[in-house]
């Protein structure tokens, strides 16, 4: 009698355990990136145009931008994403598709690469302007 109930009680859980691998592969890949942006020395206030790429440190290679474009015909990939800047400081999850002119990040690019966030920014009143140097992107132990 206590061996069907161990059975049924094992399968049940076995087949419980399958929504949730099944859902750990769709987490979007989301990378929190804060900062601080000044203009002619002083902190910008207001929204701000940012363009993100992610670079591999080795090769140099664009391995992914914000919007999906390359930055190799303007030098930065070529649509902004708008993001509130108070008193210099700003925030932004990289790869946050549900932002406009963000696209997704592919986990594969983590494979093996040793990577660089490249950050370019316009107060709309300046033209786009990259930021230096470039974040060298770790994991956390």
């Amino acid at each position: 009698m206590i061996r069907p109930v161990i059975r049924s009680s094992l399968l049940s859980l076995i087949l419980l355990s399958f929504p949730v691998l099944e859902s750990v592969g769709e987490i979007p890949l989301k990378i929190n990136h804060q900062g601080v942006v000044k203009v002619n020395g002083e902190p910008f206030s207001g929204t701000g145009e940012f363009r993100f790429a992610l670079i591999d440190s080795e090769s140099g290679d664009e391995l992914w931008t914000n919007d999906g474009s390359s930055s190799a015909s303007l030098g930065f990939p070529n649509l902004g994403v708008a993001i509130p800047v108070v008193s210099g400081l700003y925030s932004v999850n990289l790869g946050d598709a549900s932002l406009t002119n963000m696209t997704a990040i592919p986990a594969e690019i983590f494979d093996g690469s040793n990577l660089l966030l490249r950050i370019w920014f316009s107060d709309q009143v300046n033209g786009v302007q990259r930021l230096f140097p470039d974040h060298v992107l770790s994991s956390a132990p």
